[in-house]
């Protein structure tokens, strides 16, 4: 079984987004090559470890599955690294054990698979990892040394962006007077979603009354929602000025869950003075938080049109400020992991 920290409020909540935000299909580089799965081999005595990676590039929005295969004459004891929640630039979704192996060699073989999601974009290392194995009834311990494993992890933005001029600010843009057909279809959408969050509400209420599910923490729900996003792939539609409105409101609404702060309704000004004035973000996360949103305010508002540096800056200034503000404290309900 997956050893995995999501709750059932995530994946209700995964369902919900999903329905907003609906599929997009993705355009094939044939010009690019495919990426490959990578596997380095360490050996030593009766100890063999082999690491691989099921693909050497993804995209910011995909998952590595990252596997350490260990195989060992029997009587032989091996003792898998411990990573915690993170493995070195990478998050760890969820891992699990293949059940031992006994080969017709007489070496019994074990696997651990982990399932990584990368933060940032850029090229990242699965570093050499030393793991300890041993006869059993011993008590000396021997190293073996993996090799590491490189990654690369692309952004989603397209490469026709990368000629993107910056305008000059525009004056007020004049409001639409009438509603076209995507409106109300977003209309229908957010109804159809309201709807079944409503049904799995009353169904899980109906199931179990004496059993709550623990609130979604903020950044379970901020990471959610930047994952939706780019898979919607708004920068390849062009639609600049939405991808920028979606992130702004993306870190608002976290600042708003994790600081019990009215954000999303707050002028940039606004919330940056409250935020001073109860002394909730330090001075060099207020800076960065005024370069982020008046960069969002001016693609909003004054038709500014950022090139694709800017955007892609952007974004990762969203992800890691999510990163790196600490989460809330645990409740009893979640460090009792939800269940009954």
């Amino acid at each position: 079984m997956y050893k995995t920290a999501r709750t059932y409020g995530m994946a209700a909540l995964m369902a919900v987004m999903l329905l907003l935000g609906g599929s997009c299909a993705k355009k094939a580089d044939e010009a690019k090559p495919a990426p490959k799965p990578v596997e380095e081999t360490a050996e030593r005595g009766p100890a063999k470890v082999t690491t691989r990676i099921d693909r050497n590039e993804i995209t910011i929005a995909q998952h590595l599955t990252f596997d350490i295969e260990t195989s060992l004459e029997e009587g032989q004891q091996i003792e898998f690294p411990k990573f915690g929640e993170k493995l070195e630039q990478f998050g760890i979704v969820e891992f699990k054990d293949a059940p031992p192996v006994l080969g017709a060699d007489k070496r019994v073989t074990r696997k651990r698979t982990y399932l990584l999601e990368p933060f940032l974009s850029g090229d990242y290392v699965i570093p050499a990892m030393n793991l300890k194995f041993w006869k059993e009834g011993e008590e000396e311990r021997h190293d073996l040394e993996t090799k590491e494993l490189k990654v690369k992890v692309t952004s989603l933005l397209p490469e026709d962006t990368k000629d993107l001029q910056i305008g000059d600010i525009a004056g007020p843009v004049d409001i639409p007077r009438k509603i076209g057909w995507k409106p109300l279809a977003g209309g229908l959408a957010v109804l159809l979603a309201a709807l079944v969050a409503a049904g799995l509400w009353v169904w899980r209420r109906k199931k179990s009354r004496a059993w709550q599910a623990p609130p979604i923490p903020p950044h379970d729900i901020a990471f959610a929602a930047l994952q939706q996003l780019l898979a919607e792939d708004l920068i390849g539609q062009g639609a600049i000025k939405e991808f920028h409105t979606r992130l702004s409101d993306i870190l608002r609404r976290f600042l708003e869950g994790r600081f019990d702060l009215h954000a999303p309704e707050q002028t940039t000004e606004e919330f940056l003075r409250d935020s001073r004035t109860e002394r909730v973000l330090s001075r060099d996360a207020r800076n960065t938080l005024r370069d982020f949103l008046t960069q969002c305010d001016l693609v909003k508002f004054a038709e500014h049109l950022p090139g694709t540096g800017e955007i892609q800056r952007a974004f990762d200034i969203c992800k890691e400020f999510i990163l790196n503000t600490p989460p809330l404290p645990e409740t009893p309900a979640q460090a009792a992991g939800g269940t009954r």
